[in-house]
């Protein structure tokens, strides 16, 4: 891999970690003989209106005030025979 593109990955995790915080990037993960290797992506990262989506807290408490659990009126068990 040249000189110049780990240092601009490098460069891009900084710019990426000050705009939407620590989060882990997995961009050049070793080969399979150790070295880094380049991983492009066309993945754009954006901010979404919901915050709460956000942490893994927050974003499971959201889905669970989304969503309502509704129970099956048929035995799936009867089905089978």
């Amino acid at each position: 891999m040249d000189v110049t593109l780990p240092a601009a990955v490098r460069e891009f995790e900084d710019q990426f970690v000050n705009v939407y915080g620590n989060r882990f990037l997995f961009l050049c993960p070793p080969n399979e003989y150790g070295i880094p290797k380049f991983l492009p992506s066309t993945i754009r990262p954006t901010h979404l209106p919901y915050q709460e989506l956000y942490e893994y807290k927050s974003c499971a408490k959201f889905l669970a005030d989304f969503f309502n659990y509704v129970t099956r009126l048929v035995d799936l068990r009867s089905l089978e025979s």
